[in-house]
């Protein structure tokens, strides 16, 4: 049996060698005659014109499908450049409202900026003219003396040394006795 099994190898083997070989030199391919153009049909010739008509049609299907797809990609293209050409203006209009802002600000700022030191100018004035007014008052003030008042200040700082000699009680009672 390992004979038979061999034998049959070896013929597989050399069917195989022969196609490789047939293969490499071109004898193996088919030849199938297939012609460039369809063969034509005899039939009694209707067919012939409601093809060349659905033929017409489908040319004038496409050629109107083409100017559409055309005329749809001009009107892209232009919705295109319209959106670009809006979004420059969009962009050059907020700058320019963007400066404009901040000129505005910054004059608002430079008139906050006046008014502040015209205050503190004002105050300082304001202030200046307190001192002149206060030295002038001080300057003629003239120095009086209440001599009545004084006295009877003295009499009562007097009257309280003589309560404590002459009419206290003894010197016990001060400390608790």
């Amino acid at each position: 049996m390992a004979k038979n099994a061999d034998s049959t190898s070896f013929v597989l083997n050399e069917t195989m060698e022969e196609e490789e070989d047939d293969a490499i030199n071109g004898n193996l391919a088919a030849n199938w005659n297939i012609s460039s153009r369809p063969a034509e049909n005899d039939d009694d010739g209707e067919d012939d014109g409601e093809e060349d008509d659905a033929w017409e049609m489908a040319k004038k299907k496409t050629a109107t499908q083409k100017a559409l797809d055309k005329e749809r990609q001009a009107r892209e293209e232009k919705m295109i450049a319209e959106a670009e050409e809006a979004k420059e203006r969009n962009l050059l209009e907020a700058a320019e409202r963007g400066k404009k802002l901040e000129e505005e600000r910054k004059i608002k700022e430079a008139k906050e900026a006046a008014l502040r030191k015209q205050k503190e100018k004002e105050e300082k004035e304001r202030a200046e003219k307190a001192r002149e007014e206060a030295r002038k008052s001080l300057g003629t003030i003239q120095p009086t003396v209440d001599l009545e008042g004084q006295r009877d200040i003295m009499k009562e700082y007097e009257q309280s040394f003589y309560d404590k000699d002459l009419g206290g009680a003894s010197p016990n009672s001060d400390f608790g006795f």
